[in-house]
């Protein structure tokens, strides 16, 4: 996220945000659990507009999935299930 400029910096930062957060509090532990210790690799830093599941990740507990999309402009959503 560092290395991109600004306006795509911004966006990413929210994405992995929005990801990291959804799990945590699908855990139903809020944001006890600190952000960087869950480990995600998105696709591309393109916003996909239907939900896209993020490969399993070092800090997700076992059968935990995240899907991540852009519902509209300006929007990034996530979304975490156990199951």
């Amino acid at each position: 996220v560092l290395s991109l400029p600004p306006d795509q910096a911004s966006v990413q930062f929210l994405r992995y945000w929005t990801c990291k957060e959804a799990y945590v509090k699908g855990l139903g532990v809020g944001l006890i659990i600190p952000l960087n210790t869950v480990d995600l690799t998105l696709s591309s830093d393109r916003q996909p507009t239907e939900p896209q599941l993020i490969p399993s990740a070092p800090g997700l507990e076992p059968g935990w999935q995240i899907y991540q999309w852009q519902p509209t402009a300006g929007y990034v959503a996530a979304l975490a299930l156990q199951g």
